[in-house]
């Protein structure tokens, strides 16, 4: 018992002597007084000039801590600026760095504003501050209590490219940031630049764990909402939610309870897109994923359109997955035309090439409205399709019945913008008179006190941009009263101009083949 009281009475004279040696270095200790040595070895080391408008504060019991005021850095060998902080705050717990521990008590930035800048060569303008040291460092265990930063901006600019971004009221708060101990964040800040053009606010709240040694870093209770304006989108509202966790050893990635809703003005048009995905799942070597769905909507003065995906499970690897039946439904309502139509196939491809195949596909589609023949229309057509989204191409086959015409064609489209598009259709019969509005009373179209009206034409303004070329086969085809066989037409659109030749069909019986004068008269512009 009298060694416990003297080692007591020990520990409590050296606590008094080591508390009045701090007391007495805070009393004279003036950090103040090393400002031009600090300085100058910022400008020796890093050839930039810092600038320390404020006064340095420090403190040494509990925690050594430091408020060092405002400050400025400039950019590498120049006296333009870089980085300034209208105040910085940090505390550091004493005794865990006697074995090697940095503790941290309190980061707190509050008005930091930084310029990035990445140069026509590919360089940045901090590549110089990540420059290894060459001496050795101390490796340290960090345990971060608390982050706060108030009221940040960031700014970067790419001179290659002349894309630029900026980050403004960029506000942080964070719990206990440690290795292995889960934290929690809400971020928020206000986005603009020009590639795309988009000006945004987002609120961000999670929570987080990260092992470091086992590169294992987990997001979750993920809230994610941004509103603003993106290109030609206004109005624009985008909420995610959901859980992410990375291996990076392993090379897997997981995502569940992932949901994703955006909405937003385009032109005339609103539209409502929503994802859900339950978990997905992938790996090195694999990759599955349970039911994803998409539900959108469309709505414009004109009507409404629904699309609703649904995707079973998927596995396989990054560069062969497959899928079990997708189907794909449509429901469109434009003025009087109402139209249903639902497509399903299994789907494979490979993720690395962006590869997506339907290797069999069943589509049906139904369509009602006032001039439409018999007011209604159907089909069901059946086939394959592949889409190569780097190489810009899409193929499909495909068999059916639309109306009262079999059809079997075959489509290619090479280029996304705009789209180049090749065919080779046959149908067995076409009646064009079936598809045409009936004529006005008395066989003439007359308007008030029976005056002839001028027929209206084709509004062909959207096809100027339609690259085409195909041929169209028809073995029966009725137009105006007049009926042909074995109808044959070459079409080729390019420019705004369409070319229809040469035009070879049986007619009553006989054959007609277009002298010059009539396949002259079928190229026209658009």
């Amino acid at each position: 018992m009298k060694l416990l009281k003297y080692a007591l009475i020990a520990l409590v004279i050296l606590v008094l002597i080591v508390g009045g040696l701090f007391a007495y270095v805070a009393a004279t200790f003036d950090p103040n007084a090393y400002k031009p040595e600090i300085i100058r070895l910022v400008k020796e080391k890093k050839q930039r000039t810092l600038r320390l408008d404020g006064d340095i504060k420090l403190a040494f019991w509990p925690n050594i801590g430091a408020d060092l005021g405002k400050l400025s850095l400039s950019e590498f060998k120049s006296d333009r600026e870089f980085a300034a902080v209208e105040n910085v705050r940090v505390s550091l717990a004493l005794m865990p760095l006697l074995s090697k521990q940095l503790v941290v008590n309190e980061v707190a930035v509050r008005g930091a504003r930084v310029s990035l800048v990445r140069f026509k060569d590919g360089r940045m303008n901090i590549d110089d501050l990540f420059a290894r040291d060459e001496q050795k460092q101390e490796q340290f265990i960090f345990d971060i209590d608390h982050v706060v930063i108030d009221n940040a901006a960031l700014d970067f600019r790419d001179e290659a490219s002349g894309a630029q971004y900026a980050l403004t009221k960029v506000n942080l708060k964070t719990g206990r940031i440690a290795n292995g101990v889960p934290g929690k964040m809400e971020l928020s800040f206000a986005a603009q630049g020009n590639q795309p053009r988009h000006n945004l606010t987002a609120d961000l709240k999670m929570r987080f764990t990260f092992d470091l040694d086992r590169q294992v870093y987990a997001l979750e209770d993920l809230g994610l909402e941004a509103k603003g304006q993106v290109a030609d989108i206004n109005n624009l509202v985008a909420k995610a939610t959901g859980n992410v966790t990375a291996k990076r050893k392993a090379g897997e990635f997981t995502a569940d309870k992932l949901s994703v809703a955006v909405t937003g003005v385009s032109g005339k048009d609103n539209f409502d897109v929503k994802l859900d995905a339950p978990r997905l799942n992938f790996m090195a070597d694999r990759a599955s994923g349970d039911r994803v769905t998409v539900v959108a909507k469309l709505t414009n003065p004109q009507g409404t359109i629904g699309v609703n995906l649904m995707l079973p499970g998927v596995e396989g690897t990054a560069q062969a997955f497959k899928s079990g039946a997708m189907t794909l439904d449509l429901d469109m309502k434009q003025g009087g035309l109402t139209v249903k139509s639902r497509l399903s196939s299994p789907v494979s491809g490979n993720l690395q090439a962006q590869q997506v195949s339907l290797p069999k596909f069943v589509a049906s589609i139904s369509a009602s409205g006032p001039n439409l023949p018999g007011k209604s229309l159907g089909g069901e057509l059946a086939g394959s399709a592949s889409i190569d989204v780097v190489k810009q191409n899409v193929q499909t086959n495909f068999t059916g019945r639309v109306g009262d015409s079999n059809i079997k064609a075959r489509l290619g489209v090479a280029g996304f913008a705009p789209p180049g598009i090749n065919f080779d259709i046959d149908l067995d019969q076409l009646d064009l008179d079936r598809h045409m509005p009936p004529p006005a009373a008395g066989g003439k179209a007359a308007g008030a006190g029976g005056r002839k009206q001028a027929e209206q034409p084709f509004d062909l303004s959207g096809l100027k941009n339609l690259r085409a070329n195909g041929t169209l086969r028809i073995g029966s085809l009725k137009a105006s009263g007049v009926r042909a066989s074995n109808v044959r037409l070459e079409i080729k659109a390019n420019g705004g101009r369409v070319d229809v030749s040469p035009l070879a069909a049986n007619l009553y019986q006989g054959s007609l083949i277009a002298p010059a004068f009539l396949a002259s008269w079928l190229s026209f512009r658009v």
